[in-house]
């Protein structure tokens, strides 16, 4: 996944920013992330926050025993985009509100397929999004490996089009699910998350092009998470193209 190229961080960093001491959890604030991830007996696993320019560390455990049980107990400063993240840089993706109780069950190998999540309903929009999405790039993976494999046979610029017709289908088939994405959860931080999602080496949604969709996220987010950090620099983000847009126009 694209992500992974901004989350190969030394696990020794991870322990190295996580402090041994806490202060008192509050009950109504505090948040809960416990399951079961099988395969990973003795394996870390490592809670981490996103933002829109840093990944921080939360905490970090080691899987307990052959049923792989863990356990996570912090108070989020405020909503917020995580991820749980194994040895192998794969992971789950999280969108957590202050007092959730969420519970996980996967397979530590493959953590990010086929997990099945409880007590985040944002991060169930956003897994169901990542499912299909997940489908479309293993396409473009197959796509990628014929192309490299091709390259030298005669036919090869007539198979080069047919790979390059087929991609175009699927970015636009991806386009339209991102979009209809952010139509159905505007007010939602796995909207944020899906458009700054790249497909490929490129963002789906063109910032000037495609601005009423920014503009809807940020409208929304703007009432559901008013003083949040996302919703801030998601707000600055929007007023920075309209900026450029008008500058573009020669406006003033």
């Amino acid at each position: 996944m694209e992500f992974k190229k901004y989350l190969i961080l030394s696990f020794g960093l991870f322990i190295a920013s996580i402090f041994s001491c806490n202060p008192p959890l509050s009950e109504d604030e505090v948040c809960e992330i416990t399951g079961k991830i099988t395969g990973g007996e003795g394996k870390q696993l490592v809670l981490l926050e996103l933002d829109s320019k840093n990944i921080f560390a939360i905490d970090s455990t080691f899987l307990k025993n052959q049923t792989g049980e863990f356990h996570f107990q912090f108070i989020p400063q405020e909503a917020g985009i995580f991820l749980l993240q194994n040895e192998s840089d794969e992971y789950i993706i999280l969108i957590i509100h202050k007092g959730d109780r969420i519970s996980i069950n996967a397979k530590y190998s493959t953590i990010d397929e086929g997990y099945h999540i409880q007590g985040s309903d944002q991060s169930l929009l956003l897994q169901s999004y990542l499912t299909k999405t997940k489908r479309r790039r293993d396409k473009v993976e197959e796509l990628y490996v014929t192309f490299r494999s091709r390259q030298h046979d005669s036919d090869f610029y007539m198979v080069r089009d047919s790979l390059n017709m087929i991609f175009d289908s699927l970015r636009i088939s991806q386009k339209k699910q991102v979009i209809e994405f952010i139509e159905n959860h505007p007010a939602t931080l796995a909207a944020l998350f899906a458009i700054n999602y790249r497909f490929g080496n490129n963002y789906l949604l063109n910032e000037e092009n495609d601005i009423e969709y920014f503009e809807k996220i940020d409208s929304g987010l703007s009432i559901k998470y008013p003083n949040n950090k996302h919703s801030i620099d998601h707000h600055q983000r929007v007023l920075n193209i309209k900026t450029r847009m008008q500058e573009s126009n020669g406006e003033k």
